[in-house]
C-alpha cells in the first residue's frame, strides 16, 4: 500500500489516496496473453508514457501499469522483439522526446516495416495544436511536448504500417474533434496504412477502470478494453474500434456518469498482423 497526495481531477483541493501495491499479473487482461503472431524482426514500438506528474496535475495513478500492459501485449502477443521497443517515460520536454526518438531512428533497420506507438498522459489543445503535458510542469506555464512535431518525425521513418494508440486525458472543456483529426492527418495523409486511435474526444476525460465499491481493474478504460480486444484476437482496426465503442462509453457512464468516446482516424480496414 502506498499513500499519495493528489488533487482531484486537474487542480482542485488536495486529497489523500491509498493505492494498494498489487503485482502486475493480477488483473484479468494481464494474464494469459495470447500469442497473436510469431516473433518478427520487422516490427518496432515506441512507448511515450507520462504519469508521475507534479504540481497542479494529479498523478495518473495507473499510467505506468497501462504502459507495461501495452508492452507485454506487443512482446508476448504481437512478437515485437524487446530490443525493438523504445521508451520515453515521464518526460518534461520536446528535447527529451527528441533524444528518445533519435535512439529509435538510429537503431531500427530498413527491414522493419511496422511501428506501434503508444502515448499516454495529460494533454492540452492550444490554437488547434495538441500537446502532451510534461511531468514537471512549472506553476505559471507547464512544460509541453509538441505531438505535431513528434508525428511529423514518425513520417521520416518511412514505415509500411503505422499504428498510434493515444490514451490522452484532455484539459480542455471546449475543444473540438478537429484538432485531433488534424494531428492524425499528419501521418494518415502520408501513409495509407496508418491508423490513429484516441481514447476520447478532446472535451472528455480518459477515466480509470476502478471504483471504490466495485471493479478494480487498475488500468484506464481505454487501455483495458484495447488489451481485452487483443486478448479476444480482434486485430482489425474496425473490429477494435467497435469493441471500444461498445465498452468504453458504457463503462464510463456507469462509473462516472460522463461520456468517453474513442475516435479512429486513418485506415479502418488495417490488419495489425499480416
Amino acid at each position: 500500500m502506498r499513500v499519495i497526495w493528489r488533487p482531484s481531477e486537474f487542480s482542485s483541493d488536495l486529497s489523500v489516496i491509498a493505492i494498494p501495491n498489487v503485482p502486475f499479473g493480477t488483473v484479468d487482461v494481464e494474464r494469459n496473453i495470447p500469442v497473436l503472431g510469431r516473433s518478427r524482426l520487422n516490427q518496432a514500438a515506441f512507448i511515450l508514457s507520462n504519469n508521475s506528474y507534479k504540481g497542479e496535475y494529479s498523478e495518473r495513478i495507473y499510467g505506468d501499469r497501462d504502459a507495461k500492459l501495452i508492452e507485454e501485449y506487443l512482446v508476448q502477443g504481437f512478437g515485437v522483439r524487446p530490443a525493438n521497443i523504445f521508451k520515453a517515460m515521464n518526460i518534461s520536454s520536446d528535447q527529451i522526446l527528441e533524444r528518445a526518438y533519435t535512439r529509435m531512428a538510429s537503431s531500427i533497420k530498413n527491414e522493419e516495416r511496422t511501428l506501434f506507438v503508444y502515448v499516454n498522459g495529460y494533454a492540452e489543445i492550444r490554437s488547434q495544436q495538441v500537446y502532451l503535458i510534461g511531468t514537471d510542469p512549472k506553476e505559471s506555464a507547464p512544460n509541453i511536448i509538441d505531438l505535431h512535431k513528434f508525428f511529423r518525425a514518425l513520417n521520416n521513418l518511412d514505415m509500411e504500417k503505422l499504428v498510434i494508440l493515444a490514451d490522452l486525458d484532455f484539459n480542455n472543456s471546449g475543444a473540438n474533434v478537429t484538432a485531433l483529426q488534424d494531428l492524425a492527418r499528419i501521418v494518415t495523409d502520408q501513409n495509407p496504412n496508418a491508423s490513429v486511435i484516441f481514447s476520447s474526444r478532446p472535451d472528455q476525460q480518459s477515466g480509470i477502470y476502478s471504483s471504490s465499491n466495485g471493479s478494480q481493474n487498475r488500468h484506464s478504460l481505454f487501455t483495458y478494453f484495447l488489451a481485452d480486444a487483443w486478448k479476444q484476437k480482434k486485430l482489425n482496426m474496425s473490429e477494435i474500434l467497435n469493441y471500444l465503442e461498445r465498452n468504453v462509453p458504457f463503462t464510463s457512464r456507469s462509473l462516472y456518469d460522463r461520456p468517453q468516446d474513442p475516435l479512429l482516424f486513418g485506415n479502418r480496414d488495417l490488419e495489425l498482423l499480416y
